[in-house]
């Protein structure tokens, strides 16, 4: 009888667990979503302020849109007499917002020279740097494909930077959209071993790294940049857009999905965000990218998936 009882209970937790992977990957294809569309607003933006100011602004819209989500987690939390955040805690979410901080602002710097959609493909290397940080530091090996993944990207990212005439063609801000995607990539590593070790608190996460970005970034917005009231009056609504949609929803999105997702698996579903920048460039910005800069970025979004798709099962013996 226990065991006629322990089958249904199994089967349930799976179905849980499965619904719950579920909703979690739709979330991180919403994120790429408002990510893609707001890679506009990065480009744009930097018409009225510098990088700086837009990071430091972006990131405090975003803590204020998830402050009310957070104080409610904070409440629910101290109902259920959970224990206070430990040094370690504190410690793994100092290195979240750290990376956070670092690739947000790398990346908004590459918009100055970087086209809409070479930054939208190219940042989803982040999902092959977050395979090769996975394996080598925690044998969390995606499977035999990462070989062949790492060259269809390395030769995608290469053509969508001109490689056919000398790479004459790229710009500091390819180059520095790579770097983003470095640091992204291990931001979501972090971001997923901190998620799993200290579950229960992911507004709490979203609202430290966003506030950790703010504040870092606002005394060179201040001195280094120092925006007038017209600059950030134009500047405001591509603010808005990179601040509730771009930060504050979408970050959080991922931030909550991917306590049940790998970091490699969120990688590759928020990689859809060259897809959509690219088609919000074409659309809004007039952007038409020619053929070789297309062949890569279908080679970039070919590699990535094959880091996604899972390994045969061996066939049933007879």
């Amino acid at each position: 009888m226990s065991d006629s009882i322990a089958a249904p209970a199994g089967a349930a937790a799976r179905s849980v667990l499965d619904r719950q992977r579920l909703v979690a990957c739709g979330l991180l294809v919403l994120a790429s979503l408002l990510w893609g569309y707001g890679n506009v607003a990065q480009k744009t933006v930097l018409l009225h302020v510098g990088p700086f100011a837009a990071v430091s602004l972006r990131t405090v819209l975003g803590f204020l849109a998830v402050l009310p989500m957070a104080l409610a987690e904070h409440g629910s939390v101290r109902a259920k007499s959970v224990p206070p955040p430990a040094r370690g805690e504190v410690a793994s979410l100092s290195l979240v917002g750290l990376l956070f901080t670092l690739a947000v602002l790398v990346q908004q710097a590459a918009y100055a020279s970087a086209s809409v959609t070479n930054a939208s493909f190219l940042v989803t290397f982040d999902s092959l740097v977050a395979a090769l940080i996975g394996w080598l530091l925690f044998r969390e090996a995606p499977g035999r494909r990462l070989g062949l993944a790492i060259l269809a990207s390395l030769l995608g990212g290469a053509l969508m930077c001109g490689a056919t005439g000398g790479f004459a063609r790229t710009t500091p801000g390819d180059l520095a959209t790579l770097l983003s995607a470095m640091l992204f990539g291990g931001w979501v590593v972090a971001l997923k071993r901190h998620c799993t070790a200290h579950p229960g608190r992911p507004f709490r996460a979203a609202a430290a790294q966003f506030g950790f970005a703010a504040l870092a970034t606002a005394p060179a917005a201040i001195w280094l940049e120092a925006p007038s009231g017209a600059a950030l009056s134009a500047a405001l609504p591509d603010l808005l857009t990179l601040g509730l949609l771009a930060t504050g929803a979408a970050f959080t999105l991922q931030t909550v999905a991917q306590r049940h997702v790998s970091a490699p698996s969120a990688a590759i579903l928020v990689s859809a965000e060259g897809v959509f920048g690219t088609l919000a460039a074409v659309a809004l910005l007039g952007e038409r990218p020619g053929p070789e800069a297309l062949m890569g970025a279908g080679l970039v979004s070919a590699g990535l998936l094959l880091v996604l798709l899972p390994a045969p099962r061996p066939a049933a013996r007879a």
